[in-house]
């Protein structure tokens, strides 16, 4: 149970950043958030949480869109 609190503070932590990273305009703050979300993945699979699970590989894609997405328009891919 400690490590699977642990993982979800850690998760928080990495979320929180990502968001503050891309309220600074700043590509770094979807690698946070999935980061964040891959430990609530690991959390929820120990804790057989399936709505978290769901939600978190949900953000995870939507993560992955945005980094396409914003290297598309900086001519980057």
């Amino acid at each position: 149970m400690i490590f699977s609190n642990s993982l979800g503070w850690i998760g928080n932590l990495f979320f929180l950043w990502g968001v503050y990273s891309l309220g600074k305009k700043n590509i770094k703050g979807f690698y946070y958030n999935s980061i964040g979300n891959i430990l609530y993945v690991v959390q929820s699979l120990i804790l057989k949480n399936v709505p978290l699970l769901c939600l978190s590989i949900g953000l995870i894609i939507l993560n992955i869109k945005g980094i396409v997405e914003w290297t598309r328009k900086k001519g980057k891919l």
